[in-house]
């Protein structure tokens, strides 16, 4: 016996957004594609929103499994269409198999369940369960206790960084950095704790909470009478996902009273692909609040570039890895001057990420990118030092780094 549970991605999303009578027929659809899949014997049933159950009572090895799981990957990612709307979905599966992954039913469905939780985390097609996933869950389980504590207890807490236009040797932009402070652990870097929220879905509040924080923040250096700068915050793709995104962000902005035009959300290229038409409807929703729009990974996703034009963007982001490569590969400099012309070629704001040496600063100022953000001119500051940097946004860009330098000296004493 083996029992599958099939996830498919954002579908809830797609439901709320195709309306009562396509989610419908898209649910039906989808029942029929999957019976089409197993064998006769075999139970397809929906288990809860994007999840499926199959059980298989006879199964003749892990080939068999095998075959069953192409079929099924297939036929969910051909496009369903539904009236004048066409639907694209992507899926992964989590098996357990009788005897070995459990003696009863409950047993066999929670491994099952953990086993599609590993596959829908890294987006494979199939996991198999084994022992070790059990040790794993609970490591997660634990680190989302923490998450969820550290939401609650306020241990969250924005840095920022200046972009910084050469031209001019003014702050252009800030981007608002998550860090975790734990009172045992100390900072706690995003990638240690990113994912994890990702996949409890903590990122949904942590998010908003930094949106939030961030507008606060802008508005409030605004009534230190400092000039007005827009204020970056990256959305993570599970967050871009929410349907009700840009009704958050309309009352994240009513509350904190900051104009629209100073915020800036980030979204990673990778993300947009997911849904194309969501992506195009959402993205021209945040346009319509006023907001900028920022598309950061772009070297991820080179496919996004059938698609650039449809989308309304403001600024696109030279990735820091690409960026710490210009002076040993030739064709990382190519690549850098390929993403700056497209990003000139569509009106967009270009910004590179992670520079760090006087070297950097040059090889991207000859291939004409005025706008970057690094070490070289700042670290991440907190609040105040960002205030004192703010402060001094005459200043020339070549001693930028030294006045931030000063600031982290002065917090760190």
């Amino acid at each position: 016996m083996a029992i599958m549970f099939c996830k498919l991605y954002f579908l809830p999303d797609i439901r709320e957004n195709l309306g009562t009578q396509k989610s419908k027929e898209l649910l039906s659809t989808l029942g029929k594609r999957l019976n089409s899949c197993i064998r006769s014997g075999d139970t397809v049933i929906h288990w809860e929103n994007d999840k499926y159950a199959l059980l298989m009572p006879q199964v003749n090895g892990i080939d068999e499994i095998a075959k069953i799981n192409k079929r099924i990957k297939q036929s969910v990612e051909q496009s369903f269409k539904l009236g004048d709307t066409t639907v694209t979905l992507n899926g992964s599966l989590g098996i357990a198999v009788y005897p070995q992954d459990g003696s009863d039913i409950n047993i066999l469905l929670a491994n099952a369940n953990i086993a599609l939780e590993r596959a829908y985390q890294s987006k494979e097609t199939y996991q198999f369960y084994n022992e070790s996933m059990n040790s794993q869950a609970l490591v997660a389980l634990e680190l989302e206790i923490l998450l969820q504590q550290a939401l609650d207890k306020k241990e969250f807490k924005l840095y920022y960084q200046p972009q910084i236009n050469l031209n001019t040797g003014k702050t252009e932009a800030i981007e608002a950095l998550l860090r975790w402070e734990h009172p045992e652990f100390g900072l706690v870097p995003p990638n240690n704790f990113i994912k994890s929220a990702e996949a409890t879905q903590l990122i949904v509040p942590i998010g908003e909470w930094a949106i939030r924080q961030a507008c606060q923040q802008n508005k409030a250096w605004q009534q230190e009478g400092l000039p007005p700068s827009r204020i970056t915050v990256s959305l993570s793709s599970v967050q871009f996902q929410q349907t009700n995104l840009v009704s958050k962000i309309a009352e994240i902005l009513t509350e904190t009273v900051l104009e629209p035009q100073l915020l800036e959300l980030e979204i990673s290229a990778v993300s947009l692909l997911n849904n194309i038409e969501y992506s195009k409807t959402t993205l021209q929703n945040l346009k319509g609040l006023g907001v900028h729009i920022a598309i950061d990974d772009f070297t991820e996703g080179f496919s996004i570039l059938e698609y650039l034009k449809h989308f309304p963007l403001d600024t696109l982001k030279i990735d820091k890895i690409l960026v710490q490569q210009l002076a040993q590969s030739p064709k990382d400099l190519a690549i850098a001057n390929a993403l700056i012309g497209l990003g000139k070629g569509f009106d967009l704001r270009v910004v590179a990420e992670g520079v760090e040496t006087q070297e950097q600063v040059d090889l991207l100022r000859n291939l004409d990118c005025q706008q970057m953000q690094g070490f070289w001119f700042s670290r991440p500051l907190e609040a105040s030092e960002t205030s004192k940097l703010l402060s001094l946004n005459d200043s020339e860009s070549d001693t930028l780094g030294q006045i931030a330098d000063s600031l982290m000296q002065e917090s760190i004493d």
